[in-house]
């Protein structure tokens, strides 16, 4: 037989490359159990219309494998991003059909139209241990690292609105200006009106505070001892709990005591209609602490927020002894940094106020 004569032999693997160059899509991630029959090509077809032939064919005798690159891509997909929805898939979507994972809590669906999404359904299985993961990492990690310290702001609610965040911070410093004989210095006595009372207890509050955050227990101690048994009427039980948890091996303990404590005291002052006079004590003791501070420092970030916050308080209107004195502190337009001599004006009004209203 001639050269001629001879007619060209039709190859599978071939014709099959020849038709993947022609199509968009080039990803096709199968795998081919067996040889198609190629008596069905007809013998006269173009190129494009005897491999698309050849195509179908191989694709309705097609099988899956769990190894394939389909399901090891759907399988990392689902663990970096279980919790996801609507998140985009490579170009070659359109290649894939709905498969579920085996041995797998989820099932993915991908979308072959426009925008190629995939859709995740999370069980429970799967999710409610990776938020008890989230909550240890956030909340528990941290108290093991540090059991002293407590998941709250460096400030209590009962103080937040006129003890400065930044003079919490200066505690170690600052507490040497809290004086441990505090019925003398602060004037405080069982008689009063319930102003000078809740005033009193504002001052003892910011005083307990920046003790405790200066890690100072002996001190704090002593100005406990020292404190006018008044100080602690209506709030005994309370102030039993915090006193016996001072000086433990319990920090975080000793801290939640406080909080309680300071949640009486708060509580006992707005029962009798006087939280504004609470909240001007502690802004008093505020000033006057981040003023002696400053005067040693020359750090005046603490005066400055004290100042702000003191000029959001309300000052009620009455015969309180102090109300003009407290009212002239709050107003003036202060600017920082401060002269030595306006610093000293400060502590000494601060002095007058608390002097005032025992």
């Amino acid at each position: 037989m001639s050269l001629q004569n001879k007619k060209p032999t039709l190859s599978a693997e071939k014709l099959y490359r020849q038709f993947k160059r022609h199509r968009q899509d080039s990803a096709n991630h199968t795998v081919l159990s067996q040889t198609p029959d190629l008596s069905a090509v007809p013998a006269d077809g173009t190129l494009r219309n005897t491999a698309s032939e050849l195509y179908m064919g191989f694709k309705s005798t097609r099988r899956e494998n769990k190894t394939d690159a389909v399901n090891d891509i759907m399988r990392a997909i689902k663990q970096a991003a279980s919790d996801m929805e609507g998140a985009a898939l490579p170009g070659n979507a359109d290649a894939l059909e709905e498969q579920p994972l085996p041995g797998s809590d989820a099932t993915v669906s991908v979308n072959a139209v426009s925008g190629r999404q995939a859709k995740f359904s999370i069980q429970p299985s799967v999710l409610v241990p990776a938020i008890a993961a989230v909550l240890v990492c956030l909340f528990i990690i941290p108290l093991w690292l540090n059991p002293g310290q407590q998941i709250s702001s460096p400030v209590p609610s009962e103080l937040a609105n006129a003890l400065p965040a930044e003079l919490v911070e200066q505690a170690p410093e600052a507490v040497a200006f809290v004086s441990s004989d505090n019925s003398v210095a602060y004037g405080f006595s069982a008689t009063g009106t319930q102003a000078q009372s809740a005033f009193q207890s504002g001052v003892l509050a910011t005083d307990l505070w920046i003790l405790a955050s200066s890690n100072n227990n002996e001190l704090l101690q002593q100005y406990v001892r020292n404190t006018d048994a008044s100080q602690w009427s209506g709030v005994e039980t309370a102030f039993a709990r915090y006193t016996d948890s001072i000086g433990t091996e319990d920090p975080a303990g000793q801290g939640v005591q406080l909080r309680a404590l300071l949640a009486a005291i708060a509580k006992r002052a707005a029962a009798s209609g006087q939280s504004d006079w609470f909240a001007i004590g502690q802004s008093v003791q505020s000033i006057y602490l981040a003023s002696e501070h400053a005067l040693t420092t020359s750090d005046y970030s603490a005066l400055s927020s004290a100042f702000s916050l003191g000029a959001g308080l309300t000052i009620p209107s009455g015969d309180a002894p102090a109300t003009r004195s407290v009212t002239t502190l709050f107003s003036d337009d202060y600017v920082m940094p401060m002269a030595s001599v306006e610093l000293r004006w400060i502590i000494k009004t601060t002095e007058n106020i608390k002097l005032l209203m025992h």
